[in-house]
């Protein structure tokens, strides 16, 4: 064995050049690949699905079975309200994992200054349970939180349409919950500004009980939004809160079913990525495999010889295999370096791109890595793997080459 190792590196430091073109083949791969991984993790799994459940979804809603996002005209209709709804918050917040429970009454309509409007979704809350499912009332940068009755908070991109400030009259205007158009005018409390358009653009939030009289909904609500945790600890949630849901005449959805077109977003970006990658295994093998093949045709006739002293097919195999080995070793320490360094650097210093989130309905705010143990782990695996299946089919060549041919070589 030892003798293996010797000439494999021998062999290696012999053809110095072609050894440091396969060790680069592999490190890109490698560094590709833990690069990526990093950046997967933490772009969309910690940060863009964590911002939408934090900014939108919540971790899983409540609502009547015949509720429909498409439909905003009938989401005060009688059909959509949840009435009686005081305890069930209590029962949802008693399930383990659970950390907020909030109703709402969301409406759909417009808002403005009396004389110009945009379509808005003013939503009723009650701010003390809202803390727990949503960061908006953390976001207030002008004026105060709903304090008193009669009055709104607007996003900042809303407020600069109408030149809105604490204290400006804003008209809000909705159906009522059997049809009829209602509009009343409110004092502008506070100023939010998320960072996310969807809320800052088009979203009024204003207290439950000013909603349910504006759509003339009674006490009713039309929504409950859970946090949980986590979106793992909300998986095992889901259950016992989707009985308690039903025990209210609703029912309950994950995030994910509100979340589907950025979660198929992500999953398309996320197969190219994979195409991408699949590319460049294809390439750092066909490299290894062509220059191995390369080194078989050079050593023709010294192959001949080691068959002629006594070296085995077998042995002549594995010493290519090893040699293939050891540069998949190098070249995966390389791309680890490489790789590793660049998951870290995007760590240290995320790529803002509010500005990009501002022409986007997604709560995308920066670009950025989370790099974790298992990523160099498999990186280096799949460089070491890429490097063996390159020398797999040279090394049987070498090995099944016949002594007498290979002697007579030139």
């Amino acid at each position: 064995m030892s003798l293996l190792f010797t000439t494999a590196r021998r062999n290696l430091a012999r053809h110095r050049r072609r050894t440091i073109v396969n060790a680069l083949s592999v490190g890109t791969t490698t560094a590709i690949l833990v690069f990526f991984m990093g950046y997967y993790r933490g772009s969309y799994e910690e940060l863009l699905f964590d911002t939408i459940i934090r900014y939108q979804t919540a971790h899983i809603q409540v609502q009547r079975p015949n509720f429909s996002e498409a439909d905003p005209d009938s989401w005060a209709s009688p059909s959509n309200l949840i009435s009686g709804w005081e305890t069930l918050p209590g029962r949802i917040r008693s399930v383990p994992g659970v950390t907020g429970a909030a109703p709402r009454l969301l409406l759909s309509g417009y808002a403005g200054d009396g004389r110009d409007k945009l379509p808005v979704i003013s939503v009723g809350i009650l701010p003390d349970a809202e803390r727990k499912v949503s960061v908006v009332l953390d976001s207030i940068v002008r004026g105060t939180g709903l304090t008193s009755p009669g009055t709104v908070l607007v996003g900042d991109s809303f407020a600069a349409l109408f030149g809105m400030e604490p204290g400006s009259r804003c008209s809000v205007m909705t159906r009522t919950s059997y049809g009829a158009p209602n509009a009343q005018d409110f004092a502008v409390a506070g100023v939010f500004r998320t960072g996310y358009a969807a809320l800052d653009r088009s979203t009024i939030l204003l207290s439950l009980a000013d909603a349910q009289a504006l759509a003339d909904s009674g006490d009713a609500v039309n929504k409950v939004f859970v946090m949980c945790s986590s979106a793992a600890a909300a998986g095992a949630a889901f259950p016992a809160v989707f009985d308690s849901a039903w025990k209210s005449g609703a029912e309950a959805k994950p995030w994910t079913v509100y979340a589907r077109s950025l979660i198929e977003h992500s999953e398309t970006e996320t197969f190219f990525y994979y195409i991408f990658l699949g590319m460049i295994f294809a390439l750092s093998v066909s490299t290894i495999a062509n220059t191995m093949y390369v080194s078989v045709f050079e050593r023709t006739r010294e192959i001949g010889v080691m068959r002629a002293v006594g070296w085995r097919r077998r042995e002549l195999f594995f010493l290519f295999m090893l040699e293939a080995a050891t540069i998949g070793a190098i070249g995966a320490a390389v791309g680890l370096v490489v790789g590793g360094a660049a998951s870290f650097l995007l760590r240290a210093f995320p790529i803002d791109v509010r500005s990009m989130a501002g022409s986007v309905d997604m709560p995308f705010f920066e670009i950025k890595s989370t790099p974790h143990w298992t990523d160099f782990a498999l990186s280096s695996l799949a460089g070491i793997a890429c490097a063996m299946a390159a020398g797999t089919s040279p090394a049987r060549r070498a090995a099944r080459m016949d002594v007498v041919k290979a002697l007579a070589a030139r």
